[in-house]
């Protein structure tokens, strides 16, 4: 399952209760006119969670309930049931809601707690995607190639004197960092989003230099790693030239050749 099937949740679409409770509430109510469009997009978003709970059995009555709609009103947005199915799956790999999401990131934050925003934003998205296709199965049509992200893109291209690689690279690297440390099937629990973007941007080896900050430093030290540290006493200093030019010229007694 690529990166790219991952969609945030939509608060439209998240029932606060059973399809029986939603369908108790709906009953009675007569939906609102629509253009065919918005209908059809009305219909969806109501199947998207019928899909994740029920999977392929959710029936075009339950769909109706939901959507607050008359089951005819369905067939005459929708040919068939599958349509309505093919229609709710497309909205969820729609990568358009992740996007605005990112968008909405406070560009005045710290760049790492910026990234944090972003995984997760995508932990999300990914999160809806895996239960579906749990719940569906690989269903025709869907996306195998994962989209780029313009939006997260833009966010490294803001701080790209933080980074070594390109920014459309960067995305990628956080994005499929985040699908390899969030998949349920690699990991227990997913990854923290703070965690993933030190992972990203720091790695795992220990970096007892200036760059690495007092508590790499501290780490390090712990370890017994102190000759990288060009502040430790225990690494004498490099000679200069000069003096590597009039050692050199020495004998082993210390008196020039």
């Amino acid at each position: 399952m690529s990166e790219d099937s991952l969609q945030v949740a939509w608060p439209a679409v998240t029932t606060t209760g059973s399809p029986s409770d939603d369908a108790d509430a709906s009953r009675g109510r007569r939906a609102a006119a629509l253009p065919p469009d918005e209908r059809r997009a009305a219909i969806a978003r109501a199947t998207l969670p019928l899909l994740l709970e029920r999977g392929l059995t959710v029936t075009t009555r339950q769909i109706a309930e939901v959507a607050g709609v008359a089951e005819g009103t369905i067939f005459r947005a929708f040919p068939d049931k599958d349509a309505v199915v093919r229609t709710a799956i497309e909205l969820a790999f729609d990568p358009t809601p992740t996007e605005q999401a990112l968008l909405a990131i406070d560009a005045g934050l710290p760049f790492e707690d910026q990234l944090a925003a972003a995984v997760a934003i995508i932990q999300r998205r990914l999160s809806v995607i895996w239960k579906l296709v749990s719940a569906v199965g690989e269903w025709r049509d869907m996306p195998q190639k994962p989209a780029e992200s313009p939006i997260l893109a833009s966010l490294f291209a803001r701080h790209d004197g933080l980074v070594r690689i390109e920014p459309a690279a960067a995305a990628r690297h956080l994005r499929a960092l985040t699908l390899a440390a969030s998949h349920p099937a690699l990991a227990d629990e997913p990854l923290d989003p703070a965690e993933i973007v030190r992972l990203l941007l720091d790695g795992i080896r220990v970096r007892p230099d200036a760059q690495a900050g007092t508590a790499d430093l501290a780490t390090a030290a712990a370890a017994g790693i102190t000759d990288a540290s060009p502040s430790s006493p225990s690494s004498p200093a490099a000679p200069t030239a000069p003096e590597a030019t009039t050692a050199a010229s020495r004998s082993p007694r210390g008196r020039p050749c």
